[in-house]
């Protein structure tokens, strides 16, 4: 007879010191893991801050130029031949002189004007500017021109009226300023005059058209988050006034570089900064925009040791704010309008 012999043998788990190393490479491989993750959540944030910093930079460019493109664009006349029409009204808070030339938002013979604010002031219209940042001043009539009869209707009746405007709608609007201007004379009114100007032909502004009139200062307001800001013209009851319209965030600094035809051959003679044109603002015919762009917010992991040369400034990061992460962006800009005027008159 057989007997089954059944040996057991007991089971034996995990010793303290294999658990302790089975813990420590886990932690190992979690912590490899974590600081993947990190490292990865990291570079993503700071290429899309830096995405959003040159988008907002390249937006700010592109208004700007289109701005600077229109510049001293008044019709057929030129900025000093346009008079003030006798109903046309008071700007509250108005600019005045600085930099050698007139900003005050109705004199178009000064029509394109920059300044730095060295402590924060500028044209007796802004006193919240960042320091030693320039501010631009553009005036110019939209390309939206209204006119007596529609010009590609030779048939049509001129009865002396502007009555017609491309597209249907309000010929003039009464919160607009308006520029109604031939080659020979321009003058400005408010949209909601009752009598505007006769434009019948034999008359003083004999074939005139009228454009929306334009007024834009735009500089780096000095706050928190510094914010590239535009003055715009605005109805204000009877008289008008100056807005505020903050449009681009994170701008630390802007500067200009602007070419002057000195010769009158349209061609750029010299470079040199705002206070260089002195006063002679129709000479200058080719502007670049340079803007210092910083983050909104700081990152205390980064150290910014760079240099950054802001048209003729030379600016520390380390100096401005070592922990913001920041993009130095420029264009250049033909300026279509003055060069025009100096070819033609020299």
């Amino acid at each position: 007879m057989k007997q089954t012999v059944w040996i057991f043998h007991r089971s034996r788990g995990f010793s303290l010191v294999e658990f302790m190393v089975a813990i420590l490479l886990g932690a190992i491989v979690i912590a490899g893991a974590v600081s993947v993750y990190l490292g990865s959540k990291r570079s993503y944030t700071e290429v899309e801050q830096f995405s959003e910093l040159s988008e907002n930079g390249r937006f700010a460019i592109q208004l700007m130029t289109y701005s600077l493109r229109h510049g001293g664009f008044f019709g057929a006349a030129k900025g000093g031949d346009i008079s003030r029409g006798p109903d046309l009204g008071s700007v509250s808070g108005d600019c005045g002189a600085g930099s050698g030339a007139d900003a005050s938002v109705f004199n178009t013979t000064d029509n394109l004007i920059a300044f730095r604010s060295t402590d924060g002031n500028a044209f007796s219209c802004i006193g919240d500017a960042a320091t030693n940042s320039d501010v631009l001043v553009i005036k110019s009539a939209r390309p939206s021109p209204r006119y007596d009869a529609d010009p590609a209707d030779p048939n049509q009746p001129k009865d002396g009226v502007i009555s017609f405007v491309r597209g249907g709608g309000n010929v003039f609007e009464a919160d607009q300023a308006y520029l109604i201007a031939n080659s020979e004379a321009g003058v400005l009114i408010d949209g909601d005059d009752v009598t505007k100007p006769d434009v019948s032909v034999g008359g003083p502004m004999a074939l005139a058209v009228a454009w929306p009139y334009v007024f834009e200062a735009f500089y780096v307001q000095n706050l928190a988050e510094p914010t590239l800001t535009r003055l715009v013209l605005e109805r204000n009851g009877a008289n008008w006034s100056l807005r505020k319209e903050q449009l681009v965030p994170g701008v630390e600094a802007m500067n200009f570089r602007f070419g002057m035809d000195t010769t009158g051959n349209g061609n750029v003679d010299t470079y040199t900064n705002a206070a260089g044109v002195g006063g002679d603002w129709d000479r200058v015919v080719v502007a670049e925009i340079f803007l210092l762009m910083r983050t909104l917010r700081e990152d205390p992991r980064h150290t910014d040791e760079k240099t950054y040369q802001v048209a003729d400034r030379s600016l520390s990061g380390a100096a401005l704010g070592a922990r913001f992460h920041r993009v130095l962006l420029s264009g250049s800009v033909n300026l279509r309008n003055p060069g025009l005027t100096l070819r033609a008159g020299g």
